[in-house]
């Protein structure tokens, strides 16, 4: 964890309901983690017998290098698939904006790709990729985590057959992207909880 930024909030508080009633439940098989920030959902899917493999997606390179070292100080290198790119519609590259907030502190885990012409610094250039292209050799996905900040409706069209291969999606809906449930079910999801602004699906059998 690192000093002036949310990383102790986020391992030791945030999303406390969502890990011990969603995730820890329900992860098994193949794990995603989109939008991984600095492991916290990837290690604990590891610590599982259950769970065969993870695939880890994190954009921003300051916080990919905390998720690379904390699979490596958690010995769970061999179980896990990292991949550095941001989620969106198409392959090629965006601008990430990351909001500072109180007595300097960097918000990095709500940095955000940025839809729009903005003042908004720091700003980092990062990869883009689509999630069907990254999972493209993935027969199943047992459980899909995506927390990538507003961006989920920018990102669909892109993610439609990652979703006809998964079983439960948890996923933080923000904004304009609160649209997506109906896709989700259209898909044949049907929504298994809520919690503030995130959401539990599973595939209807």
């Amino acid at each position: 964890m690192r000093a002036n930024t949310s990383d102790l909030f986020h391992v030791a508080l945030e999303e406390d309901y969502e890990l011990r009633t969603w995730f820890l439940p329900y992860a098994k098989g193949i794990v995603v983690d989109v939008g991984a920030y600095i492991g916290k959902y990837t290690v604990f899917a590891c610590k599982k017998d259950e769970v065969e493999r993870v695939v880890a997606i994190e954009p921003l390179l300051l916080n990919f290098l905390s998720l690379m070292a904390n699979v490596r100080l958690n010995e769970y290198s061999d179980k896990v698939v990292l991949v550095n790119s941001a989620i969106s519609r198409s392959k090629g590259y965006a601008e990430m904006c990351i909001p500072i907030g109180g007595v300097s502190q960097l918000g990095l885990e709500t940095a955000h790709i940025i839809k729009q012409s903005t003042k908004c610094k720091p700003k980092y250039v990062v990869a883009t990729n689509t999630l069907d292209d990254i999972t493209e050799g993935l027969e199943r996905i047992d459980f899909l985590k995506i927390d990538i900040e507003g961006h989920v409706m920018e990102a669909l069209p892109g993610i439609v057959k990652t979703l006809s291969k998964t079983k439960y999606l948890f996923v933080e809906l923000l904004g304009r992207d609160v649209k997506a449930v109906s896709a989700f079910m259209q898909l044949g999801f049907r929504l298994k909880d809520r919690h503030n602004s995130n959401f539990l699906f599973v595939k209807s059998s």
